[in-house]
Protein backbone atom coordinates (compact mmCIF):
# COMPACT_ATOMS: atom_id res chain seq x y z
CA UNK A 1 0.00 0.00 0.00
CA UNK A 2 2.98 2.73 0.58
CA UNK A 3 4.25 2.02 -3.13
CA UNK A 4 0.88 3.11 -3.90
CA UNK A 5 0.44 5.83 -1.75
CA UNK A 6 3.48 7.30 -3.07
CA UNK A 7 2.98 7.08 -6.97
CA UNK A 8 -0.72 8.37 -6.60
CA UNK A 9 1.24 11.48 -4.33
CA UNK A 10 4.26 11.53 -7.37
CA UNK A 11 1.46 11.62 -9.86
CA UNK A 12 -0.52 15.01 -8.38
CA UNK A 13 2.84 16.51 -7.27
CA UNK A 14 3.94 16.51 -10.49
CA UNK A 15 0.22 17.43 -11.98
CA UNK A 16 -0.55 14.69 -13.40
CA UNK A 17 -3.55 12.83 -13.30
CA UNK A 18 -4.47 9.54 -11.29
CA UNK A 19 -5.89 6.87 -13.97
CA UNK A 20 -6.78 3.94 -11.72
CA UNK A 21 -6.76 1.43 -15.45
CA UNK A 22 -2.97 1.82 -14.99
CA UNK A 23 -2.82 -0.18 -11.96
CA UNK A 24 -2.92 -3.23 -11.16
CA UNK A 25 -3.22 -5.30 -8.14
CA UNK A 26 -0.59 -8.24 -7.61
CA UNK A 27 -1.59 -11.22 -5.85
CA UNK A 28 1.56 -12.68 -5.19
CA UNK A 29 4.21 -10.23 -7.29
CA UNK A 30 5.41 -13.06 -9.20
CA UNK A 31 7.09 -12.89 -13.19
CA UNK A 32 4.01 -14.46 -14.69
CA UNK A 33 1.67 -11.71 -13.27
CA UNK A 34 4.10 -9.15 -14.52
CA UNK A 35 3.78 -11.11 -18.12
CA UNK A 36 0.21 -11.08 -17.95
CA UNK A 37 -0.42 -7.85 -17.00
CA UNK A 38 2.07 -6.18 -19.64
CA UNK A 39 -0.15 -8.23 -22.19
CA UNK A 40 -3.12 -6.68 -20.75
CA UNK A 41 -1.33 -2.99 -20.54
CA UNK A 42 -0.45 -3.13 -24.51
CA UNK A 43 -4.32 -4.39 -25.55
CA UNK A 44 -5.04 -0.90 -24.30
CA UNK A 45 -5.62 1.49 -26.98
CA UNK A 46 -4.09 4.49 -25.32
CA UNK A 47 -0.78 2.12 -24.03
CA UNK A 48 1.56 3.34 -21.44
CA UNK A 49 4.87 4.03 -22.74
CA UNK A 50 6.44 2.86 -18.87
CA UNK A 51 5.67 0.13 -16.86
CA UNK A 52 6.54 0.52 -13.15
CA UNK A 53 7.12 -2.84 -11.24
CA UNK A 54 6.04 -3.49 -7.54
CA UNK A 55 9.25 -5.51 -7.27
CA UNK A 56 11.96 -7.03 -10.15
CA UNK A 57 10.69 -10.14 -10.17
CA UNK A 58 7.62 -8.88 -11.40
CA UNK A 59 9.90 -6.47 -13.80
CA UNK A 60 10.86 -9.01 -15.52
CA UNK A 61 7.73 -10.36 -16.56
CA UNK A 62 6.99 -7.58 -18.06
CA UNK A 63 9.90 -7.37 -19.85
CA UNK A 64 9.48 -11.06 -21.05
CA UNK A 65 6.00 -10.36 -22.35
CA UNK A 66 7.28 -7.05 -24.04
CA UNK A 67 9.94 -8.96 -25.59
CA UNK A 68 7.38 -11.17 -26.97
CA UNK A 69 5.71 -9.01 -28.30
CA UNK A 70 8.19 -6.89 -30.26
CA UNK A 71 8.25 -3.92 -28.23
CA UNK A 72 11.06 -2.18 -27.86
CA UNK A 73 12.77 -1.64 -23.78
CA UNK A 74 13.00 1.35 -23.53
CA UNK A 75 12.38 3.21 -27.30
CA UNK A 76 8.65 2.10 -26.96
CA UNK A 77 8.31 1.49 -23.11
CA UNK A 78 10.72 2.03 -20.60
CA UNK A 79 10.55 -0.54 -17.27
CA UNK A 80 11.48 -0.04 -13.95
CA UNK A 81 11.70 -2.77 -11.11
CA UNK A 82 11.74 -2.46 -6.99
CA UNK A 83 14.35 -4.27 -4.88
CA UNK A 84 17.59 -3.84 -6.78
CA UNK A 85 18.17 -7.45 -6.84
CA UNK A 86 20.96 -9.10 -8.78
CA UNK A 87 19.23 -10.28 -11.64
CA UNK A 88 18.42 -6.79 -12.87
CA UNK A 89 21.73 -6.39 -13.63
CA UNK A 90 22.08 -9.49 -15.68
CA UNK A 91 18.65 -8.47 -17.50
CA UNK A 92 18.70 -8.17 -21.06
CA UNK A 93 18.21 -4.95 -21.20
CA UNK A 94 19.82 -4.42 -17.89
CA UNK A 95 16.44 -2.90 -15.51
CA UNK A 96 16.68 0.41 -13.86
CA UNK A 97 15.18 -0.54 -9.93
CA UNK A 98 14.79 1.24 -6.72
CA UNK A 99 17.06 -0.43 -3.87
CA UNK A 100 14.96 -1.10 -0.79
CA UNK A 101 17.79 -1.83 1.46
CA UNK A 102 16.44 -4.78 3.08
CA UNK A 103 19.21 -5.56 5.29
CA UNK A 104 18.99 -1.84 6.79
CA UNK A 105 15.40 -2.54 7.43
CA UNK A 106 15.97 -5.24 9.51
CA UNK A 107 18.57 -3.83 11.40
CA UNK A 108 16.94 -0.92 12.54
CA UNK A 109 13.58 -3.07 13.52
CA UNK A 110 15.81 -5.18 15.47
CA UNK A 111 17.37 -2.34 17.22
CA UNK A 112 14.40 -0.80 18.05
CA UNK A 113 12.99 -4.63 19.69
CA UNK A 114 15.90 -4.75 21.54
CA UNK A 115 15.57 -1.76 23.11
CA UNK A 116 11.87 -2.47 24.18
CA UNK A 117 13.46 -5.75 25.53
CA UNK A 118 16.48 -4.10 27.66
CA UNK A 119 14.66 -0.67 28.57
CA UNK A 120 11.70 0.49 29.84
CA UNK A 121 11.54 2.81 27.14
CA UNK A 122 7.70 3.63 26.78
CA UNK A 123 6.70 1.17 23.91
CA UNK A 124 4.22 3.75 22.61
CA UNK A 125 7.18 5.85 21.87
CA UNK A 126 8.65 3.54 20.28
CA UNK A 127 6.27 2.30 18.35
CA UNK A 128 5.78 6.26 16.79
CA UNK A 129 9.60 6.81 16.27
CA UNK A 130 10.51 7.28 12.38
CA UNK A 131 13.51 5.80 10.69
CA UNK A 132 13.56 7.36 7.12
CA UNK A 133 16.23 4.86 5.22
CA UNK A 134 16.26 6.78 1.32
CA UNK A 135 15.65 4.71 -1.08
CA UNK A 136 17.97 4.46 -4.42
CA UNK A 137 17.27 4.54 -7.88
CA UNK A 138 19.53 2.79 -10.09
CA UNK A 139 19.18 4.17 -13.97
CA UNK A 140 19.95 0.80 -15.93
CA UNK A 141 19.01 0.50 -20.00
CA UNK A 142 15.47 -0.19 -19.22
CA UNK A 143 14.69 3.18 -18.88
CA UNK A 144 17.37 4.91 -20.86
CA UNK A 145 15.32 7.03 -23.40
CA UNK A 146 17.20 8.80 -26.26
CA UNK A 147 15.38 12.61 -26.48
CA UNK A 148 13.66 12.04 -30.27
CA UNK A 149 15.77 14.48 -32.16
CA UNK A 150 12.66 16.89 -34.24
Amino acid sequence: MPRYIGYKTALQKHGLVFNDRLVKECKVATEEEGYEFALQYMKMKSKPDGIFAVNDETAIGVLAALRKLNIRVPQDVGVVGFSNTKASLYMQPSLTSIEQFGFDIGKVATEVLIELINTKTDTAELMHRKTLLEPKLFIRESSMRVPKSN
